[in-house]
């Protein structure tokens, strides 16, 4: 039996207002236990639309003609519902490291500080920015952390390979 558009936005409301901190800076929206880390979709004409964060609203028309659009980050999902559907991209603390990797998005202003912000897709960042990410950011949210963490030691396996 296929759920319809209002019955899925209900149950994934509940899941959220059944387990998560509202606020936004220190956990995220947990679905079954698990932090999402990437929401995003990629379009029929293969654009992809990430959503970073709350209220970070991302909209695309595509070569078939049809309006998309995604919101809400990693604290809500608001999505458009389209005739020829997109294929979502929802990554949680429990999905595969190397998927994380492709899709997990940092803000940067350069080393510096001086550059307009621009996003580096974790798997592009260099290993001293990673480490002056955890040095300096102690904010953000454990999971988070680990995320970098883990991708440290991927890159060691990987470099010992």
């Amino acid at each position: 039996m296929e759920r319809n558009y209002y019955e899925i936005i209900n149950v994934f409301s509940s899941s959220i207002d059944n387990g998560v901190c509202h606020d936004c800076t220190h956990c995220g929206v947990t679905y079954m236990n698990k932090k999402v880390l990437v929401s995003g979709l990629k379009t029929p004409d293969g654009t992809v639309l990430y959503s970073r964060h709350r209220h970070d609203y991302k909209t695309h028309t595509d070569a078939n003609g049809e309006w998309y659009m995604i919101d809400g980050g990693v604290d809500y999902v608001k999505s458009s519902v389209n005739e020829i559907r997109a294929e979502y991209i929802s990554l949680t603390t429990e999905s595969d490291h190397i998927e994380l990797r492709q899709h997990f998005g940092w803000g940067s202003y350069g080393r510096d500080g001086t550059e307009p912000l621009h996003e580096i897709i974790l798997k592009n960042m260099e290993d001293s920015h990673i480490e002056a990410v955890l040095r300096t950011q102690t904010h953000i949210a454990a999971h988070i952390s680990k995320l970098f963490e883990d991708e440290l030691k991927f890159r060691q396996i990987i470099d010992a390979l």
